[in-house]
């Protein structure tokens, strides 16, 4: 008797919430939030038994009952449980969203190949020996680069929490490092390697006086954000940057990226104001090819006719239109592979590397990767 309740019970909570979504499904919020499309029904075959299994489970939990709700019944409790609290430990638990002052969002991520946390407690810190093997392998990729024509540039976007501090909640910010591993990185570098290295942590947040150099819904910087970026990258490759005034500023209202909300379980509509940036009007450049956020290319009438190979992430794609006012060709790849047969069949004068600052097993490993792509194409 006891199990035939047991059994009773289990079904009731397989199939109770999956009829009651069939009846109101067309009174609540069903609509795709992701950056992605769902994952299809898998094909039935012989050839493909493999992949049946993990395939109707992507698809199912794609099409969970209630996901939306969910989404944002697990994000509020764990707003809740972190609430007056800056240790460590709670914030690695959490991998979500914190919402800071004045609805200010930050992206506190803790997977494997990228983790915000323990960059923002201070809990990642190179030792010397890290540090010194990190150089000579800098230095080694921009002898490899080096002797094939091509400058190497290494450039870290910084995380928003470290612009946005003072958003931060109070007691995260009692807890916050002033120094975190990504800063430390750059700045030994700098002092101990000839590779020219860009962490524009300061300028993005002087530039905060022209508008927000990062969005308010999102973990990336904006177009002013881009800009400064620029700014600071220029030099490192002979050139001059012009400075960012706020007559070349357009404000927008609607549009903008608001990933961080629906990591929130929420999709309604909120104020936020960010700029389009007139840079360098006179110049034209159109997109030459693109394929599904993994590359582009751009050509411009820019007066440098060297062509740049951007190898880098989801900060790039704001920053490549403006590398393409200043150089007539301008190549971005989000991975290695892409990015070496660019940099094979195009012959780039410059590389330059972008690894987001919580990307750091990125920045470990990506200037090795890039070698050893060149160099399995070359060997063909």
């Amino acid at each position: 008797m006891k199990n035939k309740i047991f059994a009773g019970i289990v079904l009731g909570v397989l199939i109770l919430p999956n009829l009651l979504f069939l009846a109101l499904r067309g009174h609540i919020d069903t609509t795709n939030r992701e950056n992605r499309a769902y994952a299809a029904f898998p094909e039935l075959s012989v050839s493909n038994y493999q992949n049946i299994s993990s395939g109707l489970e992507a698809y199912y939990t794609d099409r969970l009952p209630f996901k939306n709700q969910l989404k944002r019944l697990s994000s509020g409790l764990d707003r809740i449980w972190a609430v007056g609290k800056s240790n460590y430990d709670t914030y690695y638990a959490m991998d979500t969203v914190t919402e800071g002052k004045d609805n200010w969002l930050f992206y506190t991520v803790t997977q494997a190949d990228e983790n915000s946390v323990t960059e923002l407690f201070g809990r990642n810190l190179y030792s010397e020996e890290e540090l010194a093997a990190l150089a000579e392998q800098a230095t080694a990729a921009q002898t490899f680069l080096g002797d094939r024509g091509a400058q190497l540039v290494l450039l870290y976007p910084p995380s928003k929490e470290f612009v946005y501090d003072d958003y931060l909640p109070e007691n995260i910010q009692a807890g916050m490092t002033d120094y975190p591993r990504c800063e430390q990185l750059a700045d030994y570098l700098k002092a101990h390697t000839t590779v020219p290295v860009s962490y524009p942590k300061e300028i993005l947040k002087q530039g905060r006086s022209l508008g927000n150099t990062y969005y308010q819904y999102d973990s990336h910087w904006n177009n002013i954000g881009a800009v400064l970026a620029l700014q600071e990258l220029l030099p490192l490759v002979g050139r001059e940057a012009i400075p960012l005034t706020p007559e070349m500023l357009v404000a927008y209202s609607d549009g903008y990226p608001r990933d961080l909300l629906g990591i929130l379980g929420t999709w309604e509509d909120v104020p936020d104001t960010y700029y389009g940036v007139y840079y360098k009007p006179d110049v034209t450049y159109e997109t030459v090819a693109y394929y599904n956020d993994d590359y582009a290319i751009y050509s411009s009438n820019a007066g440098d006719d060297r062509t740049v190979l951007l190898l880098g992430d989801s900060f790039s794609w704001n920053l490549i239109q403006y590398l393409a006012s200043d150089f007539q060709s301008v190549i971005l790849a989000t991975d290695e592979a892409k990015a070496a047969e660019f940099f094979v069949n195009n012959h780039p004068d410059i590389v330059i590397v972008e690894t987001a600052q919580r990307k750091y097993d990125a920045q470990e490993h990506v200037l090795v990767k890039l070698e050893e792509a060149i160099r399995l194409l070359e060997n063909q």
